[in-house]
């Protein structure tokens, strides 16, 4: 499922670096289960010119190590690192009434629980303890 231009998308990973020597990655996931990060489709950059077909090996502590189809060496995988992986909003089920995907609150106000405007959120960062608001 190919990115619309201007798509909202949802990213679900994070290529956290190498494993071993055939070119496997090590993936910090944003999915519930580690194992559902192929099950939207293909993933992709944060720009969409770049799909990754990619099957997962195992799971560990906080994500998977994967095989992506197109590499095939440790200093391949190497250069990956950094690298966000995400699909588009279409590509994720509905939520029940009351729960949110953390990309869907970009961009919305955000306040005290007492109604004290604090401004909107520019962005969610998570650094592996939780998710932090970025509001502006």
């Amino acid at each position: 499922m190919a990115p619309l231009p201007s798509e909202p998308r949802i990213r679900l990973g994070r290529i956290s670096g190498a494993k071993g020597l055939k070119g496997e990655v090590r993936i910090r996931t944003y999915t519930d289960r580690p194992r559902d990060l192929t099950a939207y489709g293909p993933l992709s950059d944060q720009a969409g010119g770049r799909v990754f077909a990619l099957t997962v090996v195992t799971e560990t502590d906080g994500g998977v190590i994967a095989k992506l189809a197109s590499v095939h060496d440790r200093t391949a995988a190497e250069k990956l690192k950094g690298i966000d992986l995400y699909v588009p909003r279409r590509a994720l089920p509905d939520l029940p009434a009351g729960e949110y995907y953390q990309g869907d609150l970009v961009g919305l106000a955000a306040q005290t629980t007492e109604g004290r405007a604090l401004g909107r959120i520019l962005a969610i960062h998570d650094h592996g303890a939780g998710g932090i608001l970025e509001i502006g």
